[in-house]
Order: structure tokens, then sequence, then C-alpha cells
């Protein structure tokens, strides 16, 4: 879809429409292991240059045990969300994939 994007032409009504109806056959097909992993890797390598080679290979074994099913993919999340804490990568911060829900909606615990 971002090619498609790329390359709107001068009729933006119908560029918007033919997205749209791009964008809800997208939403037709759920994410897969193999797809999250896929994502959570291109986000790695985002950062993984500043990572310790411990923090990498914690990592890159957390991707690898949520890709075999082995740890829940909140595990990997939180773990990239921590370490964009420590370094400043505001582009893939600001992704709703790491944050897929707003706060108000989240959980809370405790009361």
């Amino acid at each position: 879809m971002g090619r498609y994007v790329a390359n709107f032409s001068d009729d933006i009504e119908q560029d918007a429409e033919q997205y749209y109806q791009l964008f809800m056959q997208a939403l037709m097909h759920p994410a897969t292991r193999k797809n999250h992993t896929n994502v959570l890797q291109h986000i790695q390598g985002f950062f993984s240059d500043r990572l310790t080679p411990k923090q990498k290979q914690e990592l890159t074994e957390s991707i690898a045990k949520y890709n075999q099913g082995l740890l829940p993919l909140l595990v990997p999340i939180t773990l990239i969300r921590h370490y964009l804490n420590e370094f400043d990568e505001e582009y893939i911060a600001q992704q709703v994939y790491l944050n897929p829900h707003p706060q108000a909606l989240k959980l809370h615990y405790g009361y």
C-alpha cells in the first residue's frame, strides 16, 4: 500500500477510494506469527547497532522464542519498548504497533 500512496495521481478522490478498498482488504487478513516476527526483526534493525552484544542476543532470542510459540508477543514488544527508552529513536517509538491501545483504554490493576 505504501507504493500505491507514493504513486498517487492527480485524482485524489479516486486514489483515496482505491486506497480505502485496499486497506479494507488488508484488514480481512489477520496477522500471523510469521508477520509479527518479521515486523519485530525490522524494528530491531533500527537500533540494533546501539545494543550491547548481550542486549542484542536477549532481543533476538525473545523474538525467536515468540516465533516458536514459546513466548507471548508482549515479551519482545516490552523489551523493544524498554530499549527505546534508552535510545533516541523517535520514528520507531511513535509506531502504533508498539502501543496499539490508547492509555485511557488500558486496564488498570490494583484498585
